[in-house]
């Protein structure tokens, strides 16, 4: 079989999912049930496949193109099939020995979702790996594997191995969107919009609009996750202003051991980052660390 074109994928109705802006999908997204990449079509054994990508560099940068390669490569071997050569020279279409690629692809990780690999891009906030919420008019979209936020507390309250993390904010600005970041000290990957699944937690949902939260009362407006151990002591709390023109009012609930508590922390800034102080963090208005362990007996118990 002889492919032209980029290896790209791009559908508008699942733009989640797209390899644009240095995003590629986690290995485990093969034969996830809400993703594209099924493979109930097989095709048949041995099938062997050229691809003529025409340009020569198709993809954000190397390591974009290369992660995306990853994929293909083990996609297709999941239908039978084997990469024999990526591409830009047409003339080597029909060329399928020797291979340019001998061994199989291994499985680098079983996660669901989509990272961002590259260096170079400068991608905008990702519209979410599935499909959106089901909410009239509301920028709420699915980060990780789709999980409601009821049956989130339930696990918290009633397993104290896991540890669950929802926001939910206020501002002037309707338009003011917040994201988590978390990550985990010896463990590798963070939670966040661009990764919302990594060995040690999820990340269930990304609200993008200060007037999608309605008040902060409908539980369908709070960004959550699940942390997937009781070690708070590793885990690192990030609050980031992607979008404000106004200063954000942040309410943050933590379940921890099964209790439910709740504080507010305010991002005095007017001026969102888009993510881009991600490295510089504490040198940014834009960003607030929050530490975890402070919950005290005398917060507010959680109100969702």
């Amino acid at each position: 079989m002889i492919v032209f074109g980029s290896p790209l994928y791009r559908d508008p109705s699942k733009a989640g999912w797209n390899f644009t802006e240095g995003v590629v999908p986690l290995d485990g997204s093969i034969d996830y049930e809400k993703s594209p990449f099924t493979t109930t079509s097989k095709f048949p054994d041995g099938t062997e496949v050229t691809w003529i990508t025409l340009d020569p560099e198709w993809g954000e940068d190397k390591p974009h193109e290369d992660a995306v390669q990853h994929f293909v490569k083990l996609y297709l071997e999941r239908q039978n099939a084997s990469l024999v050569r990526l591409t830009p020279v047409a003339s080597k279409a029909l060329v399928f020995s020797p291979r340019q690629f001998t061994e199989p692809e291994s499985i680098n990780s079983e996660a669901v979702g989509v990272v961002s690999v590259s260096y170079s891009a400068t991608r905008p906030k990702p519209s979410g790996n599935n499909v959106s919420v089901p909410t009239p008019g509301a920028s709420i979209v699915s980060s990780g594997p789709e999980r409601s936020l009821e049956a989130v507390i339930r696990e918290g309250e009633t397993n104290p191995d896991t540890t669950v993390i929802a926001v939910t904010w206020t501002s002037d600005d309707p338009t003011a969107d917040v994201d988590l970041w978390v990550s985990t000290s010896g463990e590798e990957g963070e939670l966040y919009f661009g990764n919302p699944v990594t060995d040690w937690g999820i990340l269930y949902r990304d609200v993008q609009r200060t007037e999608d939260n309605r008040g902060g009362d409908d539980i369908r407006r709070w960004e959550y996750l699940t942390i997937s151990h009781r070690d708070l002591d590793r885990v690192t709390l990030w609050l980031n202003a992607f979008k404000t023109n106004k200063p954000i009012e942040a309410r943050i609930v933590r379940i921890f051991d099964g209790v439910r508590k709740e504080r507010t922390v305010t991002l005095k800034t007017n001026e969102g980052d888009g993510g881009a102080n991600r490295f510089h963090r504490a040198r940014s208005a834009a960003w607030a660390r929050v530490n975890l362990q402070t919950f005290k007996a005398t917060d507010a118990p959680g109100g969702i």
